[in-house]
């Protein structure tokens, strides 16, 4: 695993765990992306955990032709999509292909190649599987 905080690790282990949870402010229901100690918008520390398969719409997308990172040397070009949830939350994900911004998607938890849990998105939560594959 990759140096986070400890809230990034757990958020981390829950997808790689295969699980889609995002920590939840119980004061004002706001999504906390990335994962924090307080609340973004109202300060409270009672944060929780909550399950889903949140949709959301791609602002933009972008192949990576070159990395120097060694779990990226190889395989791409590897598609990076920005995408804003219902609430207005902007998260980067791995994506399969390029998306038009404005392309309805679905996240989902992949495993990259160091053994991490990440965000990925799919048109079709059909495609996971094939998102995954891009990481063994």
């Amino acid at each position: 695993m990759r140096a986070r905080s400890p809230q990034g690790q757990v958020f981390s282990q829950r997808l790689n765990d295969g699980g889609l949870q995002f920590q939840h402010c119980k004061e004002c229901q706001a999504i906390q992306y990335p994962p924090a100690e307080i609340c973004r918008r109202c300060l409270s520390d009672e944060l929780n955990w909550q399950s889903g398969a949140p949709s959301a719409t791609v602002i933009a997308c972008v192949a990576v032709h070159r990395s120097y990172a060694a779990d990226f040397a190889d395989g791409g070009p590897w598609w990076v999509a920005s995408v804003s949830l219902d609430d207005g939350v902007v998260c980067y994900t791995h994506a399969i292909d390029y998306l038009p911004a404005g392309s309805s998607v679905h996240l989902v938890a992949i495993e990259d190649r160091l053994g991490d849990g990440v965000l990925g998105c799919v048109v079709s939560l059909d495609e996971q599987s094939a998102l995954q594959a891009k990481f063994r």
